[in-house]
């Protein structure tokens, strides 16, 4: 029997025409069966004629059942293959009685300290953006390459931070890292070209290798980062490597072995794709410079964003292409809109040029450097030598080898017990089954300072007194 909700928010035709849609589709009624009478359902069910028309015309509509002149609807006969059993809803009180563990600390390592963002200034120059904006920018697609001043703003600080060398028509802007490198990648050919990148990885950059059927050759990483020497073995046109802070170990890759991967894309005619993603949060010496900064024959592509400085909301960020690779960029991707909004590439102009984002970059540094002290303080008071942290001197995650005969698999599901989430780093391999069993990836970035070692202590519980 066809039962009307009238507490329920769901409009009472959709409500008709769901109990008919169901019915039908579940064999309740028959192909050829005769539906009731408008007239007569409206007077049934209490409501008015045109509510239960419009349920009919949306059943006409899709197909369930076919008008007759004078004698109403039938229902219109469906294919088996396409009737459906209902599948039932879990009850909502069965699930409120699970048991579900509250997270209470998170050490995801893209995270960051909220507090830090320059919210006041960012909104003062937002809405300077919002006032300066005419109509007939609203009412117009935008820049394909990024607004030309922010390109021009981005050219410089480079220049300064990261002695990176490039004219502004060079800087392509965009809204995200992932992003820029799936339209880098429509600029090679992947069925002749083998893409190498270090092991262990960023995860997110060989699954987009691998959607866009590159084969992926990956090479080892030692404590000072990509190994050249089976760089050399390989036969790759293109290299992705994080050579100032490598992801996950933290690694700084030597002059000598940049020297050597720069004479190995000379050789080989190949490119590399330096990822710079967290460049500007080194604690105990000045920012390396750049990869792009040595490079005399244009064999760099740089990728760069403002989601650690700034914040990934806002969705920043840019490659910089050389010259030879500009032209083929415009051909082949020359259609493609720029996805940043127009206020905030100006909001991120004057927040450059005014002086605000290296102000900025030595607030948070600072700020995370003293973080960074807190939590090696309270990971010693707590663990002493049953965790070994690898490289130590940036970013805002840490690689950690736990002394432990647990899987990492156990240990993530200990902590998740006592309301903590850690991170396996399983999946920086490009094979899980050969990666080391117990190394981590504790990102500290977003938690308070004074709740590191509470935080600690209830991992040392889970994983080694229960």
């Amino acid at each position: 029997m066809l039962y009307i909700n009238r507490s329920s928010k769901t409009p009472i035709y959709k409500q008709i025409y769901d109990s008919f849609k169901e019915d039908i589709l579940t064999g309740r009624y028959a192909p050829q069966t005769r539906l009731p009478a408008t007239r007569r359902l409206a007077k049934d069910l209490g409501v008015s004629r045109n509510t239960v028309d419009l349920a009919y015309q949306q059943l006409v509509l899709e197909g369930y059942i076919v008008p007759h002149a004078c004698s109403g609807f039938t229902v219109e006969p469906i294919a088996p293959a396409t009737v459906y059993q209902p599948v039932k809803r879990k009850d909502t009180a069965e699930e409120q009685q699970k048991p579900k563990n509250k997270i209470q600390y998170d050490f995801w390592y893209p995270l960051l300290d909220c507090i830090l963002f320059p919210m006041k200034t960012w909104k003062k120059l937002y809405c300077n953006a919002l006032s300066e904006i005419g109509s007939s920018k609203f009412i117009s697609y935008p820049e394909r390459h990024g607004e030309p001043q922010l390109q021009k703003a981005i050219a410089d600080y480079l220049f300064r931070s990261r002695g990176v060398h490039c004219a502004p028509h060079q800087v392509i802007i965009s809204c995200g890292i992932q992003f820029n490198l799936e339209l880098l990648l429509k600029l090679f050919d992947p069925s002749c070209c083998t893409a190498a990148m270090e092991e262990p990885g960023y995860n997110g950059v060989r699954d987009l290798l691998q959607a866009n059927h590159f084969r992926v050759s990956p090479i080892p990483v030692d404590h000072d980062g990509i190994v050249t020497q089976h760089l050399k073995d390989c036969r790759a046109s293109l290299l992705y490597i994080t050579p100032s802070h490598q992801f996950p170990t933290g690694a700084i890759l030597p002059v000598n072995r940049r020297m050597e991967i720069l004479d190995w894309a000379k050789q080989q005619n190949a490119y590399i794709i330096e990822d710079d993603y967290d460049s500007e949060l080194r604690y105990f010496s000045n920012s390396i410079p750049s990869l792009q900064s040595i490079d005399r024959n244009d064999r760099v592509i740089y990728l760069g964003t403002f989601s650690k400085v700034l914040a990934p909301g806002l969705r920043i960020s840019y490659l910089v292409l050389p010259p030879q690779l500009l032209e083929r960029y415009r051909q082949i991707c020359g259609f493609y809109l720029c996805q940043v909004p127009y206020t905030n590439q100006l909001a991120l102009t004057e927040f450059i040029n005014s002086g605000y984002l290296e102000q900025h970059i030595r607030r948070v540094r600072h700020a995370y450097s003293e973080k960074q002290a807190k939590f090696l303080s309270a990971i010693d008071r707590v663990f002493g030598e049953r965790i070994h942290l690898f490289s130590k001197n940036a970013g805002l995650h840490m690689l950690a080898d736990i002394e432990t005969t647990l899987t990492s698999e156990e240990l993530i599901q200990r902590a998740e017990k006592v309301g903590i989430r850690v991170y396996s780093a399983k999946f920086c391999w490009s094979s899980p089954a050969t990666a080391p069993e117990h190394q981590l990836i504790l990102g500290y970035g977003s938690i308070p300072a004074q709740d590191y070692e509470p935080a600690l202590r209830l991992l040392y519980h889970a994983w080694y007194e229960i």
